[in-house]
């Protein structure tokens, strides 16, 4: 197969509705602005423009597959020819929605060592599935029928322990409640709030049933996304490649070479801790798409702590994971973490208290999660030094994140402290990793000189 091929012909509605996309605030401008009868007529006329401009991108794009290179035609005006030989390719990411199924096309995104750090080199926006195995078979890769052992299922159970315990649900919830008198019509509330002190129980209890409510539809809503997004989520290993695929009505498989795996991460939240359930993270070299909902690449999403190093020694055995025996560097200074939360809330909250006397309520709450978080952060920070592996330990406002790294993967080491914390030998480290679209970095503060001497002696490799 050596001769141009243009995409399959459902790429055109593709390309349609992305331009849709782009003309949807002049067409709501014609709604408002226009008489009805011109109106008709404009609305036409765009949707003939944006046909016109989707039939350009048909019939102005193709590719076509050499044996050693694929080659991606683009541009109406300026003709651009993007070779990317099959020995570049790092990962091979597939995205099907479910009318695409029928055809048996899907979306290929590609990612190479050296392209650009927010968007793939190429993407193909629908070709067929067997192109897809052509290219694993150039590139080496062929895939070969995966037995059960050789991968990993999540279980619905587990997704939906997922969905209930998911930190950023309760956020939108405690937006909603702070704002509920706003949502519910303004009778409701001058009847809730004025009525007087005999009233006051009911009121209390309307109050608590219409959260109750709100957090009950808030909680189907994170359950209905995270089982389409994660339905049927598999991961498994062929040769020196994870696969990673999921979804429902957009199935998506992402291919990751090994060698492009700067580290791994272990999150667990505080609920999730009391189901003793994490979340592992895998962090990837340059190549991610902006905007693609993949950038967070999620090894296991969910899994039982106690399973978790067993799949693991299975995914990625040359790792070898084990649960780290750690040194905590910063229980014994808990001032450190707390003296700045102090600094900026006492006077905050007083302040506040002279202006609106429920605010600063408020932010007395605030203040009182911010010294939480901190002290949270104090107990947990850590780090082990292993012959070839650092791995680093914090906890991230509600989320304790272990950090597993080699020592070649560490593009830099960097000290910092201050002209008070300097007299009493006391340091921050951090080391950066080049992530997926800028440099993920791992810190610890507050350290003693001894740990920091360590931690540069193990980057320098002395």
């Amino acid at each position: 197969m050596s001769e141009k091929h243009r995409y399959h012909p459902i790429s055109w509605g593709v390309a349609f509705f992305q331009q849709l996309k782009n003309f949807v605030i002049p067409i709501v401008l014609l709604l408002f602005q226009w008489s009805e009868r011109p109106l008709g007529w404009l609305i036409v006329g765009l949707f003939l423009l944006i046909s016109i401009i989707a039939s350009f991108q048909y019939f102005t794009h193709y590719y076509k597959v050499t044996t050693d290179s694929l080659i991606v035609y683009s541009g109406i005006v300026n003709k651009n020819e993007t070779i990317i030989p099959y020995e570049r390719m790092q990962t091979l990411k597939q995205q099907q929605w479910f009318f695409f199924k029928p055809f048996h096309v899907v979306r290929l995104s590609i990612e190479t060592a050296g392209g650009s750090s927010t968007e793939a080199e190429a993407v193909l926006p629908a070709v067929p599935e067997r192109i897809v195995q052509r290219l694993e078979q150039l590139r080496g890769n062929h895939l070969e029928e995966v037995s059960e052992t050789d991968g990993y299922e999540i279980p619905a159970n587990q997704i939906l322990l997922f969905s209930l315990t998911n930190l950023s649900m309760f956020a939108t919830f405690v937006a909603l409640f702070a704002f509920f008198d706003q949502l519910i019509p303004d009778t409701w509330s001058s009847r809730l709030f004025s009525l007087g002190e005999q009233f006051l129980q009911a009121g209390w209890f309307m109050f608590l049933v219409a959260g109750g409510s709100v957090l009950l539809l808030v909680s189907v809503v994170s359950i209905i996304k995270n089982m389409i997004l994660y339905y049927r989520f598999r991961v498994t290993r062929q040769q020196a490649t994870i696969t990673i695929e999921s979804g429902l009505f957009e199935r998506k498989i992402q291919k990751i070479p090994l060698t492009k795996i700067q580290g791994v991460q272990i999150h667990q939240q505080v609920l999730r801790k009391l189901f003793g359930l994490v979340s592992v993270e895998v962090l990837l070299a340059s190549g991610q798409e902006e905007g693609d909902d993949m950038k967070q690449v999620f090894l296991l999403p969910i899994i039982h702590e106690q399973a978790m190093y067993r799949v693991l020694a299975m995914l990625l055995p040359e790792w070898q994971l084990q649960q780290p025996k750690l040194h905590y560097t910063s229980r014994d200074k808990v001032w450190y973490f707390l003296r700045i939360p102090l600094a900026i809330m006492i006077p905050l909250s007083i302040g506040v208290f002279f202006i609106r006397p429920w605010l600063s309520l408020i932010a007395l709450v605030l203040g009182i999660v911010w010294l939480f978080i901190s002290k949270r952060n104090s107990f947990y920070q850590g780090y082990v030094i292993e012959e070839q592996r650092i791995c680093m330990q914090r906890a991230l406002f509600f989320t304790k994140t272990q950090t597993f790294v080699a020592r070649p993967k560490i593009q830099a080491c960097q000290e910092e402290t201050s002209k008070w914390l300097y007299p009493k030998k006391i340091y921050h480290v951090c080391l950066f990793i080049k992530g997926d679209v800028s440099v993920d970095y791992l810190r610890l503060k507050y350290i003693e000189q001894s740990d920091l001497i360590k931690i540069k002696n193990f980057y320098q490799k002395k």
